[in-house]
């Protein structure tokens, strides 16, 4: 059986972290958040439609207050080829 929604919001949760997750047909969210007292926080986000795509990811240590990764990336899909520019 294959259900088809077209938003999903799911979270995850363990004794080391808390995912939540949002789905869209044209967008997907993501954050874990670890459970120790000075937690490091992940984001990501894609959106795109028609065969292009906008994506970033970003990593906070909130121990030392600094961005411990970032990313962002363009993507482009056609029938032809595929092409991604990341940052």
């Amino acid at each position: 059986m294959v259900v088809e929604l077209e938003q999903v919001l799911e979270c995850m949760c363990s004794s080391y972290q808390v995912e939540l997750q949002y789905f869209h047909e044209n967008a997907t969210f993501a954050t874990v958040v670890g459970t120790k007292p000075t937690p490091v926080i992940d984001l990501s986000g894609t959106v795109g439609a028609q065969g292009v795509a906008f994506g970033a990811e970003a990593g906070y240590d909130t121990a030392t207050g600094k961005f411990t990764k970032y990313t962002a990336a363009i993507g482009v899909t056609k029938p032809d080829y595929h092409a991604a520019f990341i940052l």
